[in-house]
């Protein structure tokens, strides 16, 4: 039985095709990636006047389970550093949101 070569160059094809191909992205991440996926949205939404809690009922009802405090570790976790020590997501200079969440302390009591 004879073994079937392979031109060097059908090898440099196959190579080229194979490195210009893009990143296969993921097709599945897990609860804390997703919700760092999500974090610019769940800002955007406190700066609407959710709630961590409502954002949390409205994440599980769509099948990312996930309670308010969960939800804060989770977003608290996933911010990276930008320049000067702010977290990347403050680094774009968002207005403060109503309801005191991941943007902003909540007071302590006295």
């Amino acid at each position: 039985m004879t073994k079937k070569k392979i031109p060097i160059q059908v090898i440099k094809k196959i190579e080229a095709e194979l490195s210009a191909l893009p990143p296969r992205p993921p097709e599945n991440v897990n609860k804390t990636e997703a919700v760092h996926m999500l974090a610019p949205l769940i800002a955007r939404m406190q700066l609407k006047g959710y709630s961590l809690d409502t954002i949390a009922a409205l994440l599980s009802e769509r099948g990312l389970f996930v309670s308010r405090v969960v939800l804060k570790t989770y977003l608290k976790r996933g911010r990276g550093r930008a320049k000067g020590g702010k977290s990347a997501l403050l680094a774009t200079r968002l207005p403060k949101p109503k309801e005191p969440g991941i943007l902003e302390p909540r007071p302590r009591p006295a």
